[in-house]
């Protein structure tokens, strides 16, 4: 299969939100805003470009361990598979939005401090043992009306 995979670093433009697709997988979706950086001669230092917006979505114990995590500004470095969702919107107009399906992310250090925090694989039920969701990520439903491929809900 021809993936593309890309690396994104920027800071989280929206709060990440829980979902929860018709079959009950968990995941959480966030968007992260990555600007152009380059050099001015004319002001002799580094400006901001146009920015980029790409929703992410993580799944299951990645989508568990980022729940609570990430808040709104925050620098981030996602590593993932790019794709194009396209969809009609309900004028008729032909839509499409670049979406990131991540395997890793992490909070991007050049800009401040962190630590990390080992999660056992054989925690407790509700605690972040594999395949069970935490109280955390409780049922959420998508609030636009589609589901996690952004297919209409048969709601």
């Amino acid at each position: 299969m021809n993936e593309v995979e890309i690396t994104l670093t920027g800071n989280v433009s929206l709060d990440p939100q829980r979902h929860q697709t018709r079959t009950g997988e968990h995941f959480l979706s966030f968007r992260v805003a990555v600007n152009e950086r380059r050099y001015d001669q004319g002001s002799g230092g580094y400006v901001d470009g146009a920015a980029s917006f790409y929703r992410v979505v993580a799944w299951k114990q990645l989508a568990r361990h980022l729940d609570g995590c990430l808040r709104k500004g925050d620098p981030v470095i996602v590593r993932g598979v790019l794709r194009i969702n396209e969809w009609t919107a309900t004028n008729g107009q032909a839509r499409s939005a670049p979406e990131v399906t991540a395997h890793h992310v992490g909070h991007d250090l050049a800009f401040g401090e962190g630590s990390f925090r080992r999660v056992s694989r054989s925690a407790p039920p509700g605690q972040g043992a594999p395949g069970e969701p935490t109280e955390a990520l409780g049922p959420v439903t998508l609030t636009d009306g589609t589901d996690a491929d952004g297919a209409q809900s048969a709601a």
